[in-house]
């Protein structure tokens, strides 16, 4: 080897390769041709010389059945290769069209157009018709996930909606939507209702704080007015104030001040006991009762269609202050809220603190009519006394006027009785006065001897029926009646006068009408 192919030999290390017993096999150019080189050591003999067997082959000698067998191998490759395409294309398009189809509604549904109309027909049998089932599946189930969507959008949380799966969790999530819609939709019912009910009392407590401030003067108007608004505003159908009367510290009761039925007033007297009935244990226990189950003959409520027992009673204490001015009674035939009654409740204590008002203005008026009539009797008094006073000094005045007038009158008719006593004691002719039934009342002292009497004073009084004949005593009588009622005098007149005792004589005489200060006539004078 080393002699005949040295190259190769001290290339591949062949030598060392052979000396110790190891084959080798490879490619090399022998002679300017390119052959494949193969050793394998061999057993020669019982000698100890390691000996191997050794092969060149030229490629063209390896490749020339390999190249025949390549070429028709080409041939089948491609033939085969066209049939596989043909088949390949035949399977493709059986395969590739429903999937195109599939891919294309995919496409139009992921831009979310699910409607029905999107779903497919594969009659293949095999798993692409599956695949076609589960799209119209799931175009069925999002057609109906949009339907029921559409629902919770319209408000219709009761609406059906079936899942796809046990792993549908498009189809959960919608259910757990409409789950928190349904709690959204009570927690905002809740809210609302307890809204209304707060608008409602609030609403109510203004009502009421302004009817309270209306008839504060008038314990049972008061009393109607908010019976009637509490009935009205409840919603019940009858109702009732009672009010304690403490006129009498002693003996406190309930008086009925107002009742209210059926949008009708109620004129009923009622008069209770502290601890008689439910009312009288209302006021004594201060606290509410509330009934569902009324007895029969506890109370009616009677309308124009008769006569029927309420199904539910309510009775609240008015407190204030820990103290309690009356009771409130309602009668119902449905069954109050609770929310109603705490509100009867919160008004009750404005309705009494009101009462409790109205008690003492009316108290105070009362005493404050009365010591405005005991100041107008004691300023009648003072005036009165006032006035006595005045008239008083004025009578004491005019007294003092009078009695000084008195005095000088006396002292003035002292001295003209003086003179006119110096007159009629002196002087020779007759004069007389008489009052207007005739009869002297004063004569003068010459005239005594013309009747034969003792002194003027036994004239006094008498007519001249008393001197004269019946005849000539008509005459005078109707003579003088004549002057003093037409008030004309008569001057200078001659008579002839006879006395009973037959004496005659002649006489000029004047008669003229006596007057009073006041101008009226009270007789007439004579001479």
């Amino acid at each position: 080897m080393v002699e005949i192919y040295p190259d190769i030999t001290v290339t591949n290390k062949l030598e060392k390769r052979i000396a110790d017993g190891f084959g080798a096999q490879f490619y090399a150019s022998v002679n300017g041709t390119n052959c494949y080189v193969i050793l394998r050591p061999i057993k020669v003999s019982d000698t100890d010389q390691p000996w191997s067997l050794g092969q060149i082959i030229p490629f063209s000698a390896i490749m020339q059945e390999a190249r025949g067998t390549l070429y028709i191998s080409i041939l089948v490759m491609f033939l085969g290769l066209g049939l596989l395409a043909f088949v390949v294309w035949l399977i493709a398009k059986n395969i590739t069209s429903p999937i195109v189809t599939i891919r294309d509604r995919l496409n139009i549904m992921a831009l979310g157009d699910i409607d029905s109309s999107k779903k497919v027909v594969i009659d293949s049998g095999d798993e692409l018709e599956e695949l076609g089932n589960s799209l119209n599946s799931l175009v069925d189930g999002l057609n109906s996930a949009e339907v029921f969507a559409r629902e919770i959008g319209k408000g219709n949380l009761d609406a059906n909606f079936n899942l796809l799966g046990d792993n549908d969790l498009l189809g959960k999530s919608l259910l757990d939507m409409r789950q928190s819609l349904k709690e959204s939709r009570e927690q905002e019912d809740l809210r609302k209702a307890e809204e209304d009910r707060q608008n409602w009392a609030t609403k109510g407590l203004a009502l009421f704080g302004d009817i309270l401030r209306r008839n504060n003067d008038n314990l049972h108007e008061l009393s109607y007015e908010i019976i009637q608004n509490l009935v009205t505003y409840l919603g019940t159908n009858q109702g009732g104030i009672f009010v304690v009367n403490d006129a009498d510290p002693s003996q406190l009761v309930l008086e009925m001040t107002a009742c209210y039925a059926y949008d009708r007033r109620k004129f009923l007297e009622r008069t209770i006991v502290p601890g008689e009935g439910m009312v009288g244990r209302c006021f004594l226990e201060r606290k509410r009762i509330y009934m569902t189950a009324v007895p029969n003959s506890y109370i009616t409520i009677t309308s124009g269609l008769g006569q029927e027992n309420p199904r539910a009673l309510l009775l609240i204490p008015m407190l204030v202050n820990d103290n309690i001015f009356g009771v409130i009674e309602i009668a119902s035939f449905s069954e109050l809220p609770e929310y109603k009654i705490e509100f009867v409740e919160k008004v009750s204590q404005s309705i009494a603190a009101t009462i409790s008002s109205t008690k003492i203005n009316i108290r105070t008026a009362e005493l404050l009519a009365r010591a405005q009539q005991q100041a107008e009797e004691l300023a009648a008094q003072e005036e009165e006394m006032r006035q006595n006073m005045e008239e008083l000094q004025a009578t004491q005045e005019e007294m003092e006027r009078k009695r000084t007038e008195q005095e000088k009158l006396q002292s003035q008719l002292g001295e003209e009785k003086a003179l006119l006593d110096a007159l009629m004691l002196n002087i020779p002719d007759f004069v007389y006065f008489k009052d207007t039934d005739s009869r002297f009342i004063r004569i003068s002292k010459s005239m005594v001897k013309l009747f034969m009497a003792q002194t003027p004073d036994d004239l006094i009084g008498k007519s001249d029926f008393d001197f004269h004949s019946k005849e000539h005593a008509n005459i005078a009588f109707n003579e003088e009646k004549a002057i003093m009622d037409t008030q004309k005098p008569i001057v200078d007149h001659v008579v002839h006068e006879q006395f009973d005792d037959g004496r005659e004589q002649w006489v000029s005489t004047t008669k003229m009408p006596l007057f009073n200060e006041h101008g009226e006539v009270v007789g007439y004078l004579g001479h």
